[in-house]
């Protein structure tokens, strides 16, 4: 059975994906004029090192950019948004993702697969875990529902790149925390130089040109 669908989906082209992440900077401090689209990832904890993430879906973009504006007035931060669209090779699957589909796509959402694959990738997770050499790995975490045990620990995604059978994902969407929520958010997470970045664009109008390259 798949599981529970969420509400808000991402904005979406045939083989392409929106997404949004936000830049903070004290006040009186400008962008440079060119930045890195790594460089504007979200700030995702623990840190998902060598790759970028950014909001994925409506609503969490929505509540994403909303617990941004509260933590940049909060710390008198400069916000700014960035928004850009993450073009895959293979078109989008319709529905929902089982085990079976992995080499069929290039993008996964862990809101849209089967319960079959959350058992998969929790099963991952607990070895990862109690490698690592923590305690109570089976109670700490909520295994029927991502957003326990992936949003406590999304650095792990980086592991599941790795996969063999998942090294053909190159955009996986996933709960996680960031520093600026309070509650974990939808993010979509991918590495440097697997996909197509477009359309990258700073919401903002500022008085110098500023380039944000991929």
């Amino acid at each position: 059975m798949p599981q529970k669908k969420t509400a808000g989906a991402a904005r979406r082209t045939p083989n392409g994906i929106e997404m949004t992440t936000v830049v903070f900077l004290p006040e009186g401090e400008e962008l440079p004029s060119r930045i890195k689209l790594s460089e504007c990832s979200l700030p995702i904890v623990p840190q998902i090192k060598g790759y970028v993430s950014g909001l994925y879906g409506y609503q969490s973009k929505m509540d994403g950019l909303a617990a941004a504006s509260a933590y940049a007035k909060k710390n008198k931060l400069r916000m700014f948004i960035v928004d850009y669209l993450v073009v895959l090779d293979k078109p989008l699957i319709k529905g929902e993702v089982s085990e079976g589909m992995l080499d069929k796509t290039e993008f996964v959402s862990m809101q849209r697969i089967y319960t079959s694959l959350r058992d998969e990738i929790a099963e991952y997770w607990k070895e990862w875990l109690h490698k690592e050499g923590q305690p109570r790995v089976e109670t700490a975490y909520k295994w029927n529902y991502t957003e326990s045990f992936v949003g406590r620990r999304p650095d792990l995604v980086a592991k599941l790149f790795s996969r063999k059978e998942w090294r053909g994902v190159k955009l996986i969407a996933h709960p996680a925390g960031v520093s600026f929520s309070k509650t974990p958010l939808v993010v979509g997470t991918h590495k440097p130089g697997t996909v197509r970045i477009d359309n990258i664009r700073l919401r903002q109008q500022l008085s110098a040109s500023v380039e944000i390259v991929a």
